[in-house]
């Protein structure tokens, strides 16, 4: 009878630690076993995913940013807690009881892992979009330099549709709530044609903390314990429209940066909307004219001075407005954590999200030339 009473008085804290268990065991499988990091990840990971998701739309803000505050409000809390129950021990303060308060920061860290290894965790190790798409791994200099003449092709036909401020930016042709809704309705369209990407989703939403936020060179963020996908929107518009599209491949189960690039990429080109369109292309073209310049500057700048105009100050539009943003510690140190948080999941750090050339090469030597 006592042991049923103790078991009985500690139920919240056995049923944590045997859940905590029992998901860092999925977390440990799925580290190496490939087989079953892609069946978890498709059949099991995405209900989660999409249940959190579904809780979390209800509201029209980001839950996931208001519960970070409150989860550094709540360290700070502790922090302060702790002191004055040292400082009554110091002083033999009488009727001293332990601050339960502390143990919250480290609660919510133990329900945070929980989620990741319940919702995303295996999806570092599932089968890789190009092994789904059956796409190579290597490409040759004639296919990078088809794939760059075809995207200048395709962006001077799209400027025509797009609008421009007199900074030289162009603009979106609807809310950020919107187009967020056309990009989820894009993905839902091309997730159809792939069984093995989470049919269903939700739009992304907008960070309230927007501008501190760009001085950490963040432009979004999916936070898998409230299954959202939240979006910078102090970035230019075709920045913040291929970063919607971009959280929403993770939203999805793709983990990998350089795979939520291509995913991202595909969904603009889904998209009926012309801007849409426009941003994936102008987003992406970085990176293949970037690969292109490094292998043959002079065949580069051959195809790249036919680029409209308008384009081109695009570019520069955006180099202007990021100055302000440039070198500052919250960079470094956003970049850092960023850094260490991808190689720690099997991924090469930041650059991981350039190393989506291969894929766009291949893809339109397979898919559309």
């Amino acid at each position: 009878m006592n042991l049923f009473k103790k078991i009985k008085k500690h139920i919240t804290v056995i049923i944590l630690t045997v859940f905590t268990v029992m998901c860092t065991a999925i977390y440990i499988v799925g580290t190496v076993s490939k087989d079953f990091a892609e069946l978890f990840t498709t059949n099991i990971a995405s209900i989660f995913r999409f249940f959190f998701g579904a809780i979390s739309s209800a509201a029209p803000f980001s839950l996931a940013e208001v519960l970070i505050v409150a989860f550094f409000v709540s360290v700070l809390a502790s922090v302060i807690s702790f002191i004055v129950y040292l400082f009554k021990i110091v002083f033999g303060i009488k009727n001293r009881r332990f601050p339960v308060i502390v143990l919250v920061p480290f609660l919510v860290l133990v329900v945070v892992w929980d989620m990741f290894a319940l919702t995303f965790s295996t999806s570092y190790n599932r089968y890789s979009l190009k092994e789904h798409l059956s796409l190579e791994d290597e490409i040759e200099t004639v296919e990078l330099f088809e794939t760059l003449e075809w995207f200048v092709s395709e962006m001077n036909d799209s400027v025509k549709h797009v609008s421009f401020n007199s900074d030289g930016m162009s603009e979106r042709d609807n809310s950020f709530s919107e187009s967020a809704a056309l990009i989820n309705d894009a993905m839902n369209d091309l997730c159809e044609k792939y069984d093995f990407l989470q049919k269903k989703g939700f739009k992304a939403k907008p960070i309230m903390l927007s501008e501190p936020m760009t001085y950490t060179h963040i432009s979004g963020v999916y936070t898998f314990f409230t299954g959202e996908s939240n979006v910078n929107i102090n970035y230019p518009d075709y920045i913040s429209t291929f970063s919607t599209a971009h959280e929403c491949s993770h939203q999805r189960g793709i983990a990998y940066e350089n795979e939520a690039n291509f995913l991202a990429f595909l969904t603009c080109l889904e998209s009926d909307n012309e801007y849409i369109r426009y941003s994936g292309l102008v987003y992406m073209y970085t990176y293949i004219s970037n690969a292109a310049y490094k292998t043959d500057k002079e065949r580069y700048y051959a195809l790249s001075v036919g680029l409209d105009p308008r384009i081109q100050g695009e570019y520069k539009a955006y180099s202007n407005f990021f100055q302000k943003y440039e070198d500052n510690i919250f960079e470094k140190t956003a970049s850092a954590v960023n850094d260490t948080y991808l190689k720690s999941q099997g991924q090469e750090g930041v650059v991981t999200y350039s190393q989506v050339v291969t894929m766009l090469v291949n893809y339109y030597i397979d898919y559309i030339k």
